[in-house]
């Protein structure tokens, strides 16, 4: 039996962002409980469940993200092997071998971004990418059920034998989706958009096949104790606006305290590898998509939840992540950049009564480059509304109401090395409705991307920026290390600037446009 004991250090990260135009009724402090014990598993992209304050942990990733031009962007060797346990209150963690299970879990255990959902005593696990040698990489067909608080006591207890009497699965298609997210309205659950990949993934050839569902499916799990299986399948299909993967799917409360289904962000769209901005919300039987565009967090993070009962605002936070904006502090403005940065930006996005939208930033950092594909444990502090919706006016004062754990911990917004997170870190919830006003929270204005084009690129000697008349106020080149590599460029209102690159060494650039409004960022190729 593997025994770990945690050293707890409690450190309370606070950061004045003057980009919060108005007050929320509450604040978010973070402490990090900081371990020097290496065998504490570092991971992404997992499953998990809770049974008091044990926690239940299974399949992802060890390593962190890098480029997908090679053929080892998901090596085996860094799928988690192990089956853990975390229990909160000793601060003592357990694991088992996954091998040390019948071989049909072999493959099954060792899937990253899979779909899950924990019903009472129940764990739900669908899908997910895999590998074994006979298929290759494949999405798993597969549904596991898993009885949690067995499963804990089986990990403890170091008996696979005990553990096998805890676990069932089965084969059905409809669960052949990665990246998705596994949601319950009432007696039915939802598998929300994601995709199947079948083959190596890998951006340099074409060596698999790739479809995403671009619908919610709807069905029922029966699992009697010793089988488990998928009944009453339908779908809710849009090409164009389903067509999501990665994403952040939550539940909302409208101002009748009906309870819905939230998809924000999400990758990629159809005619450009960027993310999707306009939310959609699903109330059990229809869905719309929203105008609204959220400009952070467009990738899989963590997201707490709260509602006011007086007011009707639905508040989400967002936590750091992947986005196709971040914000600048200096210049207190957004920055587009093109190529999707990790960002340490924490979000808040504000639905009221009436369901217009408006976003702002929190006056708090992620303790890093965190929040990709991380995740939120809750605990048991905090009034709740059904499916973990913190209620605001049962609260008042500090409050911790759970953990930020794994993820990918980033070093740099784009390029350089990334890393699974191994830190946990408690959530405060800090709620004070005597600060709490209406004022508009949305964010400054952008420099619009399709206003902006950029060509070549690659480009060899000169390199052309076009925009409109007096839009473009100016221009900076820097290398992969933010040092200038061309003097300023200030536009002289012509629509069009031709830029001599024929002395810079090949490699990637930043090329950075300001005007009074806002910063674009594109990254550019010498060649």
């Amino acid at each position: 039996m593997k025994i770990y004991f945690l050293i707890l250090i409690a450190l309370t990260l606070y950061l004045k962002c003057e980009a919060q135009t108005g007050s929320l009724p509450f604040t978010i402090d973070i402490e990090e409980i900081d371990s020097s014990i290496a065998d504490l598993p570092a991971m992404h992209s997992f499953a998990f469940a809770k049974s008091g304050s044990r926690w239940l942990i299974l399949t992802g990733r060890a390593e962190g993200l890098h480029g997908f031009s090679t053929n080892n962007s998901f090596e085996a060797a860094y799928a988690n092997s192990n089956v853990w346990v975390i229990d909160t209150a000793a601060w003592l963690v357990y694991s088992m071998p996954v091998d040390s299970l019948d071989s049909v879990y072999h493959a099954l255990l060792r899937t990253t971004n899979t779909e899950y959902y924990q019903e009472g005593n129940h764990l739900f696990i669908l899908g997910g990418y895999t590998w074994e040698a006979s298929s290759g990489f494949y999405t798993a067909p597969t549904i596991v059920s898993i009885d949690v608080d067995e499963m804990i006591n089986a990990v403890i207890a170091q008996s696979p034998s005990l553990a096998m009497q805890q676990i069932r699965n089965t084969m059905d298609t409809v669960a052949a989706v990665a990246g998705g997210k596994l949601m319950k309205l009432g007696n039915d659950f939802y598998l929300v958009m994601g995709h199947r990949f079948d083959g190596l993934y890998n951006q340099q050839f074409v060596i698999y096949t790739q479809t995403y569902t671009e619908a919610f499916r709807k069905f029922n799990i029966v699992d009697n104790g010793t089988t488990v299986s998928i009944s009453n399948y339908s779908y809710l299909k849009d090409t164009a606006n389903f067509h999501r993967r990665d994403l952040n799917v939550e539940y909302y409360m409208d101002a009748n305290l009906n309870m819905g289904i939230a998809a924000y962000g999400g990758v990629f769209r159809k005619n450009q590898d960027w993310p999707f901005l306009n939310p959609v919300f699903f109330d059990g039987t229809n869905y719309s998509v929203d105008t609204f565009q959220q400009k952070m967090s467009q990738y899989t993070c963590p997201v707490v939840s709260a509602f006011d009962s007086t007011t009707k605002n639905m508040y989400q936070i967002f936590f750091g992540g992947i986005g196709l904006y971040n914000y600048n502090d200096t210049l207190q403005q957004l920055l587009l950049d093109s190529l999707v940065p990790f960002t340490d930006d924490i979000t808040v996005q504000l639905r009221r009564a009436d369901g217009s939208i408006a976003d702002t930033m929190l006056g708090l950092k992620m303790p890093g480059l965190l929040g990709a594909n991380m995740n939120f444990i809750s605990s048991e502090g905090g009034s709740l509304f059904d499916h973990g919706i913190y209620n605001l006016r049962e609260m008042n004062g500090r409050k911790m109401i759970g953990y930020l754990y794994g993820g990918i911990r980033a070093t740099q917004p784009n390029a350089g090395l990334s890393a699974a997170n191994g830190k946990i870190y408690r959530v405060y919830l800090n709620v004070d409705f005597a600060t709490d006003t209406t004022t508009d929270t949305t964010f400054v204005h952008e420099l619009s991307a399709e206003s902006i084009k950029v060509y070549p690129n690659p480009a060899n000697q000169k390199l052309f920026v076009r925009g409109y008349p007096l839009l473009v106020n100016e221009i900076t080149i820097t290398d992969v290390l933010g040092r200038n590599c061309i003097l300023p460029i200030t536009n002289n209102n012509n629509p069009i600037t031709e830029i001599n690159i024929s002395k810079l060494s090949p490699g990637v650039y930043t090329l950075t446009i300001r005007n009074k409004n806002g910063t674009w960022i594109k990254k550019v190729v010498k060649e």
